[in-house]
């Protein structure tokens, strides 16, 4: 699949961090300029808990609240120094200053500020092209920046194009790519260069980041509602008589305290951030409400063959516009799966399903 820039499109472009632009689009914002499209890119964290670079480069193991603030600056800085030289300026940049390694949890507690600001800058741009980190990215700040960019993109993305990039992938956490953008020797030549702007990531990841500028850079489509790849933990999820059921592959020995946590968004209910802990047999558990910590109804989990089946009670969130939900399981730092979405349920909730534009198919 191809994919075509044109100079009558505004592209919305989301980083969770400062190197992500040039990692995951630097070859479509450099296609981008040469096209004389309109950019704007956000950056949502400015990637100041980046401590082991930190502490490589300026030698120091203790990092005080000052030096993390000179370290979000400096890595601003080299953001707006890669935009200069893909863009030609760096006046598309926006950064909203969000806790890096800290998007999961802004998520799961609201998340109402952030969503209000990505919703105001896709209002005030009207984008005909949005590109979002994956859901299915391993790094949990990746994933979680997707649904809060969901959330505060609902019901506007009609008549765009949607893509999403994955940074980082671990093993099958994510599906290949449907599309790929392929760059001349000049623009893989200009997005090296760019990665090489965010000197304080060149320190300890100089070759794994720069071997990202390859002649083919990759993209997928915003995946339908309910879809998931055949790696994803949670195997099927659906809205049966009231309930969401889940089912999860959790293996034969589940780990301790392994959560399961639902984002949603509900019209009578507004914002839902519930979460419960996956046990090892099969009983009723409570759920908590992320964002004040209360108690609330029961739900029951069947644990059988490696596997969970959940069933939350859920006839007091319809309609429902829009569910995500996660287990979670850490390789070291990264996840071993991301989000997935639920379709929601429909039927009697006179909720009209939204019809999102993906990327046309185009033959090469």
């Amino acid at each position: 699949m191809s994919l075509s820039i044109s100079s009558k499109d505004r592209i919305l472009v989301i980083a969770p961090h400062p190197d992500d632009e040039s990692i995951g689009t630097g070859g479509l914002l450099r296609r981008a300029r040469q096209a004389g499209a309109t950019v704007r890119v956000i950056f949502c964290t400015s990637g100041d808990n980046n401590p082991w670079p930190q502490r490589a480069i300026e030698r120091r193991v203790f990092i005080s609240t000052a030096a993390r603030l000179r370290w979000a600056a400096r890595r601003r800085e080299e953001a707006r120094a890669a935009l200069r030289f893909l863009l030609g300026s760096d006046d598309a940049a926006q950064f909203l200053n969000l806790p890096d390694q800290g998007v999961t949890r802004l998520l799961l507690h609201g998340g109402e500020q952030a969503i209000a600001t990505l919703r105001a800058e896709f209002v005030a741009l009207r984008p005909t092209l949005v590109v979002l980190p994956s859901e299915n990215d391993a790094h949990p700040d990746h994933s979680a920046l997707h649904v809060l960019a969901r959330f505060a993109f609902m019901g506007e993305l009609r008549g765009c194009r949607v893509l999403t990039y994955v940074v980082h992938r671990r093993g099958n956490s994510a599906p290949w790519p449907a599309i790929l953008l392929h760059l001349t020797d000049a623009e893989v030549r200009d997005k090296r260069h760019a990665i090489l702007c965010h000197e304080t990531q060149m320190a300890l990841s100089k070759r794994r980041f720069t071997a990202y500028a390859r002649t083919e850079e990759p993209f997928d489509m915003l995946q339908a509602p309910g879809f998931a790849s055949e790696h994803h933990p949670v195997r099927q999820a659906e809205f049966v008589g009231g309930a969401l059921r889940l089912l999860i592959r959790t293996g034969r020995t589940p780990l301790p305290r392994r959560r399961l946590f639902i984002a949603a968004q509900s019209i009578p209910l507004g914002m839902v951030r519930w979460s419960l802990v996956l046990p090892a047999r099969s009983r009723t558990v409570e759920m908590q409400d992320e964002t004040s910590g209360a108690l609330l109804r029961c739900c029951t989990v069947r644990v059988k063959d490696g596997f969970s089946e959940v069933r939350i009670p859920a006839a007091a969130m319809h309609p429902i516009e829009s569910v995500f939900v996660k287990m979670t399981s850490r390789r070291f730092f990264f996840d071993s799966s991301g989000w997935r979405e639920v379709l929601p349920a429909f039927g009697d909730s006179g909720v009209a399903r939204r019809n999102i534009r993906t990327v046309r198919r185009e033959e090469e």
